[in-house]
């Protein structure tokens, strides 16, 4: 499953605030509907389901693995006193001068310092010659342990989770898995990740949010035939991004 941890209180976040009251059947069973323009029955289900938020220390390894790793669901882990202090303001301290790339992978790739980088999310100047100003740009995929390996090892594993088997000395998994900690850092004008995709060598995903919010779209296996695979890979969508 996706497991999101976070160690700020409650928030009310205003995108599902503008819902207005669509998740109010969340849960209910499937029932008979009527298609509007070919006047045949179908099954209506809800569009969409909330992912329930949980108290970090309310709930143990033995609970966790039976209702959300044996049933692959997703979860909010909330008020975890072990996240790194590894904010925006820590990153402008310790590496300003650091070249990282933005954007990775993506035709507007390019490489900037990261205090640049960082000192642009507060600005919404536009850039040179009519580009993108750098706050819209997308710091993502950052392997830690290989850019900033004093911070990697700073992160704490849940213990909730059980056994992290990448970290297995025994298991034949290559060294830079062990420990595969990933840095994203954007503002809300950034579009988010570049494409629809699914996590590699079939692992589960854990996201810890240091500051700020982040907004998933999850889909269920049971849209796999819908997500249109691609690639040598077949971890892509051929969905295009604007469309979600």
């Amino acid at each position: 499953p996706a497991c999101s941890a976070g160690a700020e209180e409650d928030h009310v976040d205003l995108w599902l605030g503008n819902l207005e009251g669509a998740f109010e059947n969340f849960g209910e069973e499937e029932e008979e509907g009527e298609d509007e323009q070919a006047g045949r029955g179908f099954k209506k289900k809800p569009w969409a389901q909330r992912v329930e938020r949980i108290d970090y220390a309310s709930i143990t390894q033995d609970e966790f693995r039976e209702r959300f790793l044996e049933t692959n669901m997703p979860a909010i882990l909330g008020n975890w006193d072990k996240i790194p202090a590894l904010d925006v303001d820590y990153w402008l301290q310790k590496h300003p001068n650091m070249m990282v790339p933005l954007d990775v992978g993506t035709p507007q790739e390019r490489v900037v310092r990261l205090g640049d980088f960082l000192s642009d999310l507060g600005s919404d100047q536009e850039g040179e010659e009519g580009q993108r100003a750098l706050r819209t740009r997308y710091l993502r995929s950052i392997h830690t342990a290989e850019w900033f390996e004093k911070e990697n090892a700073a992160i704490v594993y849940p213990e909730v989770f059980g056994k992290n088997h990448l970290a297995d000395e025994t298991r034949e998994y290559p060294h830079s898995w062990r420990r595969w900690y990933e840095l994203f850092i954007s503002v809300r004008e950034c579009s988010g990740f570049p494409f629809v995709h699914k996590d590699m060598c079939a692992t589960h995903a854990l996201s810890l949010q240091v500051q700020g919010i982040k907004r998933f779209f999850l889909f269920p296996p049971s849209d796999s035939p819908h997500l249109y695979a691609h690639g040598h890979t077949q971890s892509r969508s051929a969905i295009p991004h604007s469309d979600l």
